[in-house]
């Protein structure tokens, strides 16, 4: 294994565990598999891309299985049905403009942005999904959701993730630490769509508010310290 890569993985690892909220782990039973496959095929091959998920499993979980089994990425929102969609200019996680359709490879940060009403959504918001993977290393994965507003009086969304093909969709980040944010320059076609509520978003507890006037290195050093005393507020 590449010393170098050695070093950044343990320090990717350490800086998020240090700033970020880790990736819950989860198994993939027998059962599981079996009653995931079955949903995916019944959307996959009937004549309603939406999925009827009538199972007690996490949501998320089933994203996970879908990724990693069937090779696809998600796409969350809140418009309540795209057929087609098309590359349209936006920036990327660096704050480059591209033109492409956005994607991902991670259940949970795919259900945070179909829950949240980006349309009517002001200021600032900040978040990240960090992937960091090493050669012979399982990958990790860390979290960081921000608003510029209370989190506990936002009105979140009913939203939807769309399952996409991957074939045309390229990393926009490569490496030993990586941001899970995958591009199109192709129009793209859903397979299906998974309805979301708040409920189905793990992490609702760990979503923060900051102040627009700080830089995002000082919301990431402020992150832990608040998501803690807003879950103490609550149980007070």
């Amino acid at each position: 294994m590449n010393l170098l890569h050695r070093l950044y993985y343990h320090a990717g690892v350490t800086l998020g565990k240090s700033f970020f909220f880790e990736k819950p782990t989860w198994q993939l039973t027998d059962e599981k598999k079996r009653i995931f496959a079955l949903i995916f095929d019944a959307a996959l091959y009937g004549e309603n891309q939406t999925i009827d998920y009538d199972c007690n499993f996490p949501k998320w979980q089933f994203l996970d299985y879908i990724i990693n089994e069937k090779d696809l990425v998600l796409h969350g929102s809140n418009v309540p049905k795209i057929d087609v969609m098309e590359p349209r200019e936006q920036t990327d996680y660096a704050g480059n403009k591209v033109k492409a359709v956005f994607a991902t490879r991670d259940s949970i940060w795919s259900i945070f942005f179909s829950i949240l009403d980006l349309e009517n959504y002001r200021g600032s918001l900040r978040n990240v999904c960090w992937v960091i993977q090493n050669e012979g290393k399982a990958e990790r994965r860390f979290y960081f959701f921000s608003l510029n507003q209370d989190p506990r009086g936002h009105n979140w969304m009913n939203g939807l993730v769309y399952i996409l093909p991957a074939e045309s969709f390229r990393p926009a980040s490569t490496g030993v630490v990586r941001f899970d944010e995958w591009l199109s320059d192709k129009q793209v076609t859903p397979i299906a769509r998974l309805p979301v509520t708040a409920m189905d978003f793990p992490m609702i507890e760990k979503v923060v508010q900051h102040d627009d006037r700080e830089s995002m290195i000082i919301s990431w050093l402020r992150y832990k310290r608040r998501a803690t005393r807003s879950s103490a507020s609550k149980l007070a």
